[in-house]
């Protein structure tokens, strides 16, 4: 009896141990995270220790939920986030060297379990962030590798996707083929994919009339991908997979592109949030594959968004100014070393050459807006012409449509400061024959003694005559900025309708004033000529058009033939006059 209870207490410590199972690096089927590997599981009788290795940025932070969870393959059962070991939920758990390790624990598993999920439930949907997790054996590195390469029938298929296409000629950025409507296709295959459905992703696009379109992008489970592309003129596009990192591509309409994707490189990607990541492992085959590896080998600096909100803040419109040209001239040195290493196709580099443009100046014109309205907080002074003259550096290139910062370019143009200055404003005509206070008064509105204030101001700034600045009245319109707002917050309703009462609609001659307006801003002011411009006042029209549909035809027809001869380009012009069949 002494020797076997003797035989017990040796064996215990055994036993105990017997209790957990500890599966180093697990194997697993698929990620669909950059941020996060799982390195080890504990297996316990009381709880389940996933151990979680985070690859971030330096000094960013990554955050774990109660709605996190592990889940057994096959079964509907989630196993929540009971704690963290050593650390707190709902806190920001900081990775200051881009590396960290930490250890969730969850509910203990049944026995029976062989492989999990893990994942997260956002807005009542399960997001699986890493898929077929085993419980019983390590990463198979052979396994993965096999798993990587191409299937036979889509290396076949690719391969007659791009064939069909291959007499066709790219597009001469300086020919009358610029624009086209022919359709585009994009094909390929994502190495190291696995999914269970099929998944669709969008490409957006927009168009010359500046409307957004979208293109689904449909990627099969076993990792062949395909999008039907109709744009207007070659253009770079792109489309996200994961939460950060854009894959992008140059396509030109007509011709069919076949790109090769590397899983691992699109989780490298999810990492990098601070700036555009390039996919450098990438593959291309078709017309358009010369141009699409060298743009790959470009190195732009570009600061992200939120480096630009703090830059507008603390930069003066000078330093800016110069700020920007500096990055110019250093993005193009860069652009003129890598040709020099190794010499990029035409085309490659001067889309290259004009995305550095663009980036850089659709900032500049951001950013005036931002001085603009400092200004009228009074905290700057007006900003001179001599600010925008950067912009005379953009030429009358077609291409500058291709390239990625086109479109924020166009946007930023539309919503430049100095169209919006004193003066550059034009205001349908108002001629009230009764004061806002007497609209008010008559209305039965009572009214306290600071509002009764600020009326007579309030009326002088409403009965300003276009194109003339009073600075006395603008200076007094500054100091008492906030007391207005909160009057206007409180008879907001009744000023829309006083001001609607009294103003003298003509969607004719006020747009006529407008346009002219605008366009003697731009090239006089901006030095914006060329494509650039036609575009501005291209998409200007269509969305005067869209927001007067009643107007007679012939006011429409009338004002469509002094806007297209504003245009220079003749796609341009053709295409506006087919927006009225009296124009035909």
């Amino acid at each position: 009896m002494k020797k076997s209870t003797l035989l017990f207490f040796y064996l215990l410590p055994l036993a105990v141990a017997a209790q957990v199972k500890i599966i180093d690096n697990p194997d697993y089927r698929f990620k669909n995270t950059g941020l996060e590997t799982i390195s080890r599981i504990e297996l316990h009788d009381t709880i389940t220790k996933v151990h979680i290795h985070v690859t971030f940025l330096p000094g960013w932070w990554i955050e774990f939920y109660p709605t996190d969870f592990i889940k057994p393959v096959e079964s509907d059962k989630r196993y929540y986030l009971l704690g963290i070991e050593n650390q707190e939920m709902h806190t920001h758990l900081s990775t200051p060297s881009g590396v960290a390790d930490y250890v969730l624990l969850f509910p203990p598993l049944e026995k029976s379990v062989k492989e999990i999920h893990y994942g997260d439930m956002k807005n009542n949907q399960e997001v699986i962030s890493i898929f077929n997790i085993s419980l019983e054996k390590s990463f198979d590195s052979t396994r993965y590798q096999k798993f990587r390469k191409i299937p036979a029938p889509i290396a076949k298929r690719l391969k007659n996707e791009v064939k069909a296409k291959r007499k066709i000629k790219p597009v001469d950025f300086d020919s009358d083929t610029f624009f086209n409507p022919a359709p585009s296709r994009l094909v390929g295959f994502i190495k190291g994919y696995s999914g269970d459905t099929i998944q669709t992703y969008p490409i957006f696009y927009r168009d010359l009339n500046g409307n957004f379109q979208s293109f689904p992008l449909k990627l099969h489970s076993n990792g062949y991908f395909e999008a039907d592309i109709n744009i207007e003129h070659p253009k770079i596009l792109s489309f996200s997979l994961l939460k950060s990192g854009k894959v992008s591509f140059y396509i030109e309409p007509g011709h069919t592109l076949s790109m090769i994707l590397d899983w691992e490189d699109i989780l490298d990607g999810d990492r990098y949030r601070n700036r555009q990541y390039i996919f450098t492992k990438t593959e291309f085959d078709g017309t358009l594959a010369n141009v699409n590896r060298d743009l790959l080998k470009q190195t732009i600096y570009k600061p992200n968004w939120s480096d630009i909100d703090s830059r507008m803040k603390k930069m003066s419109p000078v330093e800016l100014q110069k700020d920007l040209e500096n990055r110019i001239n250093d993005n193009l040195k860069a652009l003129q070393e890598t040709d020099g290493k190794s010499p990029l196709c035409p085309k490659a580099k001067r889309l290259i050459e004009n995305e550095i443009k663009m980036s850089a100046l659709s900032e500049l014109l951001l950013s005036s807006m931002y001085y603009m309205q400092r200004e009228n907080e009074g905290n700057e002074v007006p900003l001179s012409t001599d600010y925008y003259s950067p912009l005379k550096m953009v030429t009358n290139d077609r291409s500058l449509l291709s390239v990625v910062s086109a479109d924020q370019m166009l946007s930023s143009l539309n919503n430049a400061g100095i169209f919006f200055r004193p003066g550059n404003i034009y205001r349908p005509e108002f001629k009230p024959e009764q004061t806002f206070e007497e609209y008010l008064l008559e209305k039965g509105v009572v009214l306290s003694e600071e509002t009764i204030r600020l009326l007579p101001l309030i009326q002088k700034s409403l009965e300003v005559p276009n194109g003339k600045v009073n600075e006395e009245l603008v200076k007094e319109i500054k100091e008492n900025s906030k007391a207005i707002e909160q009057v206007l917050q409180i008879h907001i309703n009744e000023f829309m309708a006083y001001h609607k009462k009294y103003t003298k609609l003509d969607p004719i001659g006020d747009y006529k004033i407008n346009l002219q307006k605008r366009d003697e801003i731009l090239t006089d002011s901006l030095g914006i000529d060329g494509i650039l411009k036609d575009i501005f006042i291209y998409r200007t029209h269509n969305t005067w058009l869209r927001a007067h549909p009643n107007l007679p035809s012939e006011d429409k027809s009338s004002m469509t033939k002094i806007v297209r001869d504003k245009l220079s380009d003749p796609f341009l012009k053709e295409a506006i006059s087919k927006i009225l069949f009296p124009l035909r």
